[in-house]
């Protein structure tokens, strides 16, 4: 067995002078700086090498204190980051490699510049030390305005918060994970844990010990992760990491009141899921005490930044946790309002009724040039975008490792027909006449052959190369397979479904609809970029006489729909692309039925290839060839539409001195409690 071990050591510097030998800071005036340089290296065979990061910086005095910290590390290649951040520690990390064999020990020391993020030409601001010398944390009276597109509701409880509730209620930094990925490769960083180790099948993380919940309910203990954990993945619930718990994870306590421990029900390439992503930190007390439906409402929860008020499709406002345990924000109080009109935002942002909001590509050139407003591309494991969902492919067989009916439980009351078979209401060939993209399942091989066919003329029937370059300037990639563009690495061009209008016809003559049909297309008002380009996608249907009758109305209208299973519609989603096929975020497993959520697109075969995958931890070769498998097997089907896939961008105006977020969530902003504000 290997493990893979990673150390930190903190170096505590004051530059004040007046400091004596203490690991804190002496005042809020102190000008300090943070170095951090970050080195993450791809191993695919046992390594003996250690790689040290040694930061320099003259001081007066300087404590240190080393921490152990274990991770699991799967890259595709090294990378390098180097950060400079005006905050009140120095970072050095020593990534340690651990073989149980006797190793020679190579120590490097590696000082390079960053290198600018791929395929974008924009200009981004870097912390500078001056950028926050002499502002106290959090400045009183400082107000950070955020503009977004929907503050959602008052949905707080994990088990009951929908997308993208769930995700809201801690990007917004209000609540915590265990931990967060950053930067473009995805690595894990410390959220609430001072610690953790991966070690066969079981997560053992050392919380830290002060974190406290807000509003005075306490401290948080390893007691309160296992009862979200158990919340979380309650049988019934919306939150979409309640499958990532309940598919992945056997068991899960507290071994102590600072020591989580949870056990995998198998190797699996995709642990990280459920310790990143829906699944944040409840007070136990407070739900025993005070009931779901009170918890749904008043956020309990330990993050830098407290819940003060929420008012539904209007504004939340948040305010700082003053000495926060990890991190203490800039901005004494932020307010997140909705802005669903993007020219309305940036007409606000120009006059600075806001501080920071979203923007998409085409309305860059409208901001680009405005004095004192700084244009941010977050750091991101890939690409969102938009991806076409040819909803109602229902082909799973009761039994079959795909088939999880009790996941609708409380959702549908209608999924289990007299027969017994839970979506068999949905597998007759009227549906199937009524959506020719769908088929009549698994009763009929020629109609099923005939509906591949529709769907690869539609997919055929869209020129997403001119739409990438006329909307987005070129600055998108193409996808044919979902979850996967053209400009990954080790792409088979061979698997494209260009532009080609004359095959798209024959496609639909040869299926049977020569004639065309009509059918529904439903767009989510997901950010305006997001729906620019859907809609022009759209269009191109009627070059091949089809008639699409364009829907537009919130997600959370359709959810439900979604969750029980009844959305046969055309359907595009804010579904992109990630850097590395199979990790750090492997998602394409979606397409399985196991989750709670889903496109509406299931697959026996979706969910063998989901389990080969999840068991080749560590095998960058079987992970290639099992990835080829699934784009062949998509291929074949055509499963989806593919997309276009893209990342919208953020912008500050002069009242923000840098924002230094280090990941992007797309729909809402992040890390903003390292937002700073100018003098």
């Amino acid at each position: 067995m290997m493990r893979f071990r990673k150390r930190m050591s903190t170096l505590v510097i004051a530059v004040t002078g007046s400091c004596l030998g203490v690991a804190i800071a002496c005042g809020t005036q102190t000008e300090t700086i943070e170095v951090v340089k970050e080195v993450v290296t791809q191993v695919e065979v046992p390594v003996e090498t250690i790689k040290e990061i040694i930061v320099e910086v003259p001081v007066e005095k300087i404590v240190e204190r080393q921490v152990e910290k274990v991770v699991t590390r799967i890259v595709e290649k090294p990378v390098e980051v180097i950060r400079e951040v005006p905050v009140e520690r120095v970072v050095t990390e020593v990534v340690e490699i651990i073989i149980e064999k006797p190793v020679e020990k190579i120590v490097e020391k590696i000082i390079r510049e960053k290198a600018p993020p791929p395929q974008t030409t924009l200009v981004i601001a870097t912390p500078t030390q001056s950028a926050a010398a002499g502002i106290a944390r959090p400045q009183p009276g400082s107000v950070l305005r955020v503009a977004i597109n929907d503050v959602g509701s008052p949905n707080f409880l994990s088990p009951r918060a929908v997308h993208p509730n769930d995700n809201r209620n801690h990007w917004l930094s209000i609540f915590e994970t265990l931990l967060i990925e950053e930067g473009t490769q995805g690595g894990l960083v410390n959220v609430s844990v001072r610690d953790w180790e991966l070690d066969g099948l079981t997560f053992r993380a050392h919380l830290h010990p002060r974190v406290e919940f807000h509003k005075g309910w306490g401290p948080a203990t390893a007691q309160d992760w296992a009862y979200s954990w158990e919340r979380t993945q309650d049988l019934g619930a919306v939150n979409s990491a309640a499958a990532s718990i309940r598919n992945a994870w056997a068991s899960w306590k507290a071994v102590d009141n600072y020591t989580f421990e949870a056990t995998l029900k198998r190797p699996d390439v995709n642990f990280r899921r459920a310790l990143i992503f829906g699944t944040y930190l409840h007070s136990k007390k407070a739900l025993l005490e005070k009931g779901d439906d009170w918890a749904d409402k008043n956020a309990i929860g330990t993050g830098p930044y407290e819940l003060t008020e929420i008012v539904t499709d209007d504004h939340i406002t948040l305010t700082a946790v003053n000495g926060h345990y990890r991190e203490t924000p800039w901005f004494e109080t932020v307010l997140v309002l909705e802005v669903p009109d993007p020219n309305t935002m940036i007409a606000q942002l120009k006059t600075g009724e806001i501080d920071i909001m979203p923007i998409g590509v085409p309305q860059l050139d409208q901001v680009s040039n405005e004095p004192g407003v700084t244009v941010l591309s977050l750091p991101s494991i890939g690409r969102g975008g938009t991806t076409i969902f040819y909803g109602g492919q229902y082909y799973v067989s009761p039994g079959s490792a795909s088939w999880a009916p009790t996941e609708y439980a409380g959702h549908l009351e209608t999924v289990t027909s007299k027969s017994g078979d839970a979506l068999a209401i949905k597998r007759d060939l009227a549906k199937a006449l009524e959506r020719p993209w769908i088929g009549p399942y698994l009763t009929d091989a020629t109609e099923n052959a005939k509906a591949i066919l529709v769907r690869k003329a539609m997919t055929h029937a869209v020129d997403k190369h001119l739409v990438n370059d006329t909307i987005l300037k070129g600055t998108g990639c193409v996808g044919h397979v979902y979850r996967v563009d053209e400009c990954l690495p080790n792409w088979d061009k061979k698997l494209n479904v260009d532009y080609d209008v004359a095959r798209a016809k024959e496609l639909l003559a040869e299926a049977g609809f020569g004639n065309g049909f009509e059918f529904p297309v439903w767009i989510p008002e997901n950010g305006a970029t997001f729906v620019e380009v859907s809609e022009a996608m759209v269009q191109f249907w009627k070059e091949i006489g089809l008639t699409p009758k364009l829907q537009k109305t919130a997600y959370t209208a359709r959810r439900p729909l979604i969750i029980s299973r009844q959305m046969d519609e055309v359907w595009f989603m804010s579904h992109g692309t990630i850097a590395t096929p199979f990790g750090p975020s492997f998602q394409w497993g979606e397409l399985n039925g196991r989750g709670v959520w889903g496109q509406n697109i299931e697959y026996d075969e979706m969910g063998t290839l989901t389990d080969r995958m999840a068991v080749a931890v560590g095998d960058t070769q079987l992970q290639w060839a099992i990835q080829r498998d699934y784009w062949d097997f998509h291929q074949t089907n055509q499963i989806t539409g593919g997309g276009v896939f893209f990342n919208d961008l953020w912008v500050h105006g002069p009242a923000v001195a840098n924002w230094d977020a280090q990941y992007d969530a797309g729909d809402f902003p992040v890390q903003l409690e390292r937002a700073i504000p100018s003098k």
